[in-house]
């Protein structure tokens, strides 16, 4: 699952937390078997990347962070 965020803004740790609490679990639960057995992965796409807490946050659910420096990066390795 994951979030986009392409302001001047770094992404606070409101935005974090929703998608992992709140996001995540609207997604489970509309599955079928309410999610038994599948397994979340998070991504969040930002800009200006993700402020201090909200890093931290997304780090402790190995999120994985893309920000517009690691895309110009990895679309020129590519």
């Amino acid at each position: 699952l994951g979030e986009c965020k392409w302001s001047v803004a770094a992404v606070s740790r409101s935005v974090v937390r929703d998608l992992v609490k709140t996001k995540s679990t609207r997604v489970l639960d509309g599955l079928p078997d309410g999610g038994e057995g599948w397994a979340v992965h998070y991504v969040f796409f930002a800009r200006a990347g993700l402020t201090n807490a909200a890093q931290e946050l997304a780090v402790a659910h190995d999120a994985l962070i893309v920000d517009l420096a690691r895309l110009d990066r990895d679309l020129e390795a590519g």
